[in-house]
């Protein structure tokens, strides 16, 4: 039980990591030699960049990407681009942003790129992609049609 209790502790700590808002606090944040710094300290949490078309949150950890980003883009977008098509590709607005679709989400470790995927606009896991040796070059290892079909079982 006394384990239990610690990890709950620890979940709780972690979970409550500063979320800082990369326009709001620019004036504080500074990346030297990919360590990005929170008024003059490794930062450990994460960054929300946002504008009227994207969104991009990073966790870091000690001042090194360790984590998830995601990145999201308005669904405006989809609305603006399809406005003069016959075809409409129905979007999935994210419950964590209003307004917005998800559409990639990294995984880092240390810094490096270890994991991605990708997303179409209704929300359907579109590719899970592994990059070899901390890339460049990465490895396709699922890949899905906008109804949730493999692509690679055909």
């Amino acid at each position: 039980m006394k384990k239990l209790t610690y990890l709950f502790l620890a979940l709780i700590i972690f979970a409550c990591g500063k979320t800082v808002d990369e326009r709001e606090e620019r004036q504080y944040l500074t990346r030297e030699k990919r360590v990005q710094y929170y008024k003059g300290s490794p930062f450990s949490g994460t960054l929300v960049k946002k504008d009227e078309r994207y969104i991009t949150t990073r966790e870091f950890k000690e001042g090194l990407l360790d984590g998830v980003e995601e990145s999201y883009i308005s669904a405006k977008n989809y609305e603006d681009e399809n406005m003069n098509n016959e075809i409409y590709t129905p979007y999935k607005v994210s419950e964590k942003y209003d307004g917005y679709v998800l559409y990639s989400k990294r995984y880092y470790e240390d810094n490096e790129e270890i994991f991605s995927e990708e997303y179409h606009p209704n929300g359907q896991l579109e590719s899970k992609n592994r990059l070899i040796n901390g890339g460049p070059y990465s490895e396709q290892l699922e890949l899905y049609d906008q109804n949730g079909q493999s692509l690679l079982d055909k």
